[in-house]
């Protein structure tokens, strides 16, 4: 496990390289988000669910929509929305280790998904950055990487970002980058970072 605090004394960045010897990524990945918009027909908010052992996603209820965005205009020119989201259900989702992730900060499994970022390069380098939200309105948000080390053994990690930023128009969220290798927090103050080593 690695901790690390953004401030000044202890660094602007977790270069994870430093730490888990990463190798930089030769292109930029394409980035896909999924997010269910709408409400649902009592009035709460949209949830996308990850069902069944096959990874099956939907929205949790009528009057949700899944939304497909690519951030990057230029990639998403370039890969098929269909290809890609392929490709993130034949990944390891990491739901499992989100379960656990959820009942450790907040004693529950009762949680929906408001957001999922999938980064992909490869079978072997990506990431899925999952924000979620308890039945009890608590959010957080958490990163999952499986990256290719220096040695082309295949890696995975979770990184958390948790705490309050400074600015209260900031949250306090994981940022990972694969060009260099760096796994950052979107802010300072007390927004600190933890990152875990998950075993094979």
């Amino acid at each position: 496990m690695i901790s690390c605090n953004k401030n000044p004394e202890t660094q602007n960045a977790l270069e994870i390289q430093d730490q888990i010897n990463l190798k930089e990524a030769p292109t930029a990945p394409w980035v896909v988000n999924v997010t269910c918009n709408g409400s649902c027909p009592n009035g709460s908010g949209c949830i996308f669910s990850i069902v069944g052992s096959n990874q099956f996603g939907q929205c949790d209820c009528e009057g949700c929509t899944l939304v497909v965005e690519f951030p990057d205009s230029e990639n998403g020119d370039s890969m098929n929305q269909e290809v890609l989201m392929g490709e993130l259900s034949t990944k390891d989702l990491f739901i499992k280790h989100l379960d656990n992730f959820v009942f450790k900060k907040f004693k529950t499994y009762q949680y929906g998904i408001k957001k999922l970022q999938f980064a992909y390069l490869d079978d072997s380098n990506y990431y899925i950055q999952y924000e979620i939200i308890t039945d009890k309105g608590q959010a957080e948000s958490v990163l999952y990487l499986c990256r290719n080390d220096l040695s082309d053994a295949s890696e995975r990690f979770e990184i958390d970002c948790s705490g309050a930023c400074d600015d209260p128009s900031e949250i306090c969220t994981e940022q990972f980058n694969f060009n260099p290798p760096s796994a950052t927090c979107t802010c300072e103050g007390g927004c600190s970072m933890i990152v875990t080593k998950i075993p094979d």
